[in-house]
């Protein structure tokens, strides 16, 4: 099944844009401090540059649903770092706009 596009080792530079930024919520429970965010949009655009001169436009776009994360402190109390899991839905798009793939993402360790 040949679908005529390039395949192969390619470059892409990629170019973020928050559509709808998240909004971060911090609970402290039990001495331990919580981060929840949802409902935000990401969408990121690039040129994939194959060694062969082709290109291909792809624009991506990521909505998130879900994600918790605790502050993990160092030992004299400070905010170090945060960990966690992101969950939601992303999409593949082509440079017409359609869309090319669709479908859910769980990162874990975030």
């Amino acid at each position: 099944m040949d679908a005529g596009l390039p395949l192969g080792e390619f470059t892409c530079p990629i170019r973020f844009e928050i559509v709808r930024p998240p909004q971060p919520v911090v609970k402290h429970e039990e001495g331990v401090t919580y981060v929840v965010q949802g409902d935000y949009e990401i969408a990121f655009r690039t040129t994939l540059r194959f060694a062969d001169s082709k290109e291909v436009p792809i624009r991506a776009r990521l909505f998130g649903e879900n994600s918790q994360k605790v502050v993990v402190r160092d030992a004299d109390g400070t905010p170090a770092a945060l960990s966690g899991y992101t969950q939601g839905r992303s999409e593949i798009l082509d440079a017409a706009g359609g869309v090319i793939f669709a479908g859910r993402y769980y990162d874990t360790r975030t």
